[in-house]
């Protein structure tokens, strides 16, 4: 069966029934959906580490999620991401095929 719902932050597929929650990211629409260890990760120790919940940079990861699954980039928790990012290895290393 082909999963037709991924998580946006680890890209695994979810099956119906799966545990999710969704985006807790200040504009997020309702089509950013987390398996329940992202979203807990999100809610958790990414906002922690952010100090906001503001982050338009995790929406852009999060919208090219199924471009990044096709890419056969692998998947992060949203606080691996945030570290990414403000490491500075941001976007570019995400949507380049990891």
């Amino acid at each position: 069966m082909i999963s037709t719902r991924i998580c946006v932050s680890c890209l695994i597929d979810l099956p119906r029934g799966a545990t999710t929650g969704e985006c807790g990211i200040y504009r997020s629409g309702d089509s950013h959906v987390l398996c329940e260890e992202c979203f807990f990760d999100e809610d958790g120790p990414m906002f922690e580490l952010a100090g906001t919940n503001d982050l338009p940079f995790m929406l852009d990861i999060y919208d090219q999620a199924w471009n990044r699954k096709r890419q056969g980039a692998k998947g992060k928790r949203p606080s691996q991401h945030y570290s990414d990012h403000v490491k500075g290895r941001g976007n570019g290393e995400l949507f380049d095929g990891l």
